[in-house]
């Protein structure tokens, strides 16, 4: 594995989001289309996203571009959108619960490399799952990731 310094300028805003597998695979395979939080995830067009997959896969496969972002009412985001979600009604509507704005990022380009597993990003970056998604702060970044963004 190599690390390659990234200066802070280098790149657009890269954020880390955690997204459970079987959400991941569909964003893989281009059933899921778009990306659903239900906070804003302070991304915008041609921003990158590198998806850590939460437990028990726990790596990281694959990044994609932000293609364009929104914000709406939940009700509203389902009548528009629901057919990219990869989600069913019911999970949807559990999760936007008593939430006032559903927030959608719809994926671009996806890139896929070679896994890289939580302990190997542990020890070469300080790599620490995110709960929800963080802006990407380490000042180097895995060959695999950066080569997949550009």
């Amino acid at each position: 594995m190599s690390l390659i310094p990234v200066p802070n300028s280098g790149l657009p805003n890269v954020r880390c989001l955690s997204i459970k597998p079987q959400y991941a695979d569909r964003i893989k395979d281009g059933t899921k289309t778009i990306e659903l939080r239900s906070y804003d995830p302070a991304l915008m067009p041609e921003d990158w996203c590198i998806v850590y997959e939460t437990h028990p896969t726990g790596h990281i496969s694959f990044v994609f571009q932000v293609e364009y972002f929104w914000c709406m009412k939940p009700d509203l985001a389902w009548e528009l959108f629901s057919n990219g979600f990869g989600i069913e009604f019911d999970d949807y509507f559990g999760y936007f619960h008593k939430k006032p704005y559903a927030y959608g990022l719809k994926i671009g380009q996806v890139n896929t490399f070679d896994p890289i597993s939580l302990q190997e990003l542990q020890e070469t970056v300080d790599f620490s799952a995110p709960q929800g998604s963080w802006r990407w702060k380490n000042n180097k970044i895995d060959s695999r990731i950066l080569q997949a963004m550009c």
